[in-house]
């Protein structure tokens, strides 16, 4: 599976939204994953200084990672693939 990141707006003063987003993104790709679709909500990261959260995702397309925001009511206001290394020895 590959990975995404998808980004949202969320206000300073919302913060406290933070962890509510991340558990709906969370059930939403759950449901989806047990549907047949493979979507996983890896984690949400919060950066108030810049009134971001940002959200991992491992999916089988890009097109998962947006149904499952869309099913857990999230706008991403971007969406993109991502590449990671874990630091592990190969």
């Amino acid at each position: 599976m590959r990975e995404y990141v998808g980004e949202h707006y969320l206000p300073a003063a919302a913060a406290r939204d933070a962890g509510p987003c991340a558990k709906a993104a969370r059930a939403a790709a759950d449901r989806l994953r047990r549907e047949g679709t493979r979507v996983h909500h890896v984690r949400a990261i919060l950066i108030p200084e810049d009134e971001t959260c940002i959200h991992l995702y491992r999916a089988e397309s890009m097109e998962a990672v947006r149904v499952a925001a869309a099913c857990a009511s999230l706008r991403l206001d971007r969406l993109t693939e991502a590449l990671s290394d874990t630091g592990a020895a190969a």
